[in-house]
């Protein structure tokens, strides 16, 4: 028998086309317009759909630093106004402790505050 030996010679693979920015933007447009989930129309429209998320995810992206550059905005968060209502007693959350023992955050909540209020508090702070 034979064996074939490994050829010498380079093989180029041929480059990914790039989908241009304006496109790409058409194709968001267009998912979010749809209705459709993302894998849906990817396969309509024979996107991977891995491509898609990321463009979804850039134009997010983009789109967060345009409005933060237009408003001089420079930090993460978000005043939210709460009504003030005369408590009589509180419930105290501490949020985690750094490595020295420090605490990172402390809430004040009313005590009559739902559990279910509660509960989807602190699953948005451990998001």
């Amino acid at each position: 028998m034979h064996q074939q030996q490994p050829s010498s010679e380079v093989v180029e693979r041929p480059r990914p086309v790039r989908t241009p920015r304006q496109d790409q933007e058409r194709f968001v447009a267009a998912w979010r317009a749809s209705g459709s989930t993302q894998v849906a129309f990817a396969r309509e429209h024979g996107i991977p759909t891995h491509r898609l998320g990321y463009w979804i995810q850039q134009a997010q992206r983009r789109a967060v630093t345009a409005t933060r550059s237009a408003t001089g905005e420079d930090d993460y968060f978000v005043e939210c106004p709460v009504p003030q209502r005369s408590v009589s007693s509180r419930h105290t959350l501490c949020l985690g402790d750094d490595d020295n023992g420090s605490r990172i955050a402390t809430l004040h909540l009313a005590s009559d505050v739902s559990p279910a209020f509660l509960a989807a508090l602190v699953r948005e702070v451990l998001r």
